[in-house]
């Protein structure tokens, strides 16, 4: 399972389970709450296929 985190804690929100894979780009503002980020780096700068490769490499 292949999860995307953005503004949200991947400690606190990991799904249960052996095989779940963190797709996130590891800012230092991250995590962070909506009310205090504008700019939503995390989301807006994650690339699609970058994602595609990290899914592919778990199969």
């Amino acid at each position: 399972m292949e999860v995307f985190y953005g503004p949200t804690d991947p400690v606190v929100w990991k799904p249960i389970g052996e095989k779940v894979y963190q797709i996130s780009l590891n800012l230092e503002c991250s995590p962070c709450f909506p009310d205090v980020c504008q700019s939503r780096e995390c989301l807006s700068e994650t690339k699609l296929f970058e994602a595609f490769l990290k899914v592919f490499a778990s199969l």
